[in-house]
């Protein structure tokens, strides 16, 4: 059985919203299985994108500070939670965390995680192919998937834009539950 659910991100400052740039795409559940396809559309020379590395994607740390597509999983009313970093130039990272940004460690069992980019004109699609860990796909088993969707975007000039489904806080701050919106069942 399969379920899908698609999704709309917004910025979080109202200033982020004369970026000329749109943030969705969907998301579908099969088992163990996840697939998210994010579609980024509009003013995408705006836009700063990581350079691709001479040596290929590869696992890096803080790829939050650029351009990075994110995904934050939960097994709903689990203190732990999954976050997947996802660049443009193909660098990912996968962490668990114990609790509200607590105890952040890289998932071991991972070698990469299969994804691809498309670059058109007005347009990026960045699709990931995600076999859940497997303390998450157990407890899952028995109750919903939780899911965050959310995006840094790094202008010309360096500033940030924060995306996500709902920004519930003073500032923006994609680990709070209360923002992992999407629920997939079992």
């Amino acid at each position: 059985m399969s379920e899908e659910r698609e999704f709309a991100l917004q910025p979080f400052a109202t200033e982020a919203r004369e970026l000329g740039l749109s943030l969705g795409g969907r998301l579908e559940r099969q088992g163990d299985q996840l697939r998210i396809d994010y579609q980024l559309d509009g003013d995408l020379d705006s836009v700063v994108m990581p350079a691709a590395a001479p040596e290929g994607p590869k696992r890096c740390n803080e790829l939050w500070e650029h351009t990075c597509f994110e995904l934050f999983l939960a097994a709903e009313g689990a203190e732990p939670y999954w976050e997947v970093n996802l660049a443009p130039n193909g660098h990912w990272n996968l962490y668990r965390l114990e609790g509200y940004r607590q105890g952040l460690q890289p998932v071991p069992d991972r070698e990469a995680l299969p994804f691809t980019v498309r670059h058109g004109a007005g347009e990026l699609e960045l699709a990931l192919e995600l076999r859940l860990p497997q303390e998450l796909a157990m407890a899952c088993r028995a109750r919903p998937l939780q899911l965050g969707v959310t995006s840094v975007i790094e202008q010309q000039g360096g500033a940030l834009s924060y995306w996500a489904l709902a920004h519930s806080g003073l500032e923006a701050d994609f680990h709070r539950r209360e923002d992992f919106l999407l629920r997939l069942e079992p």
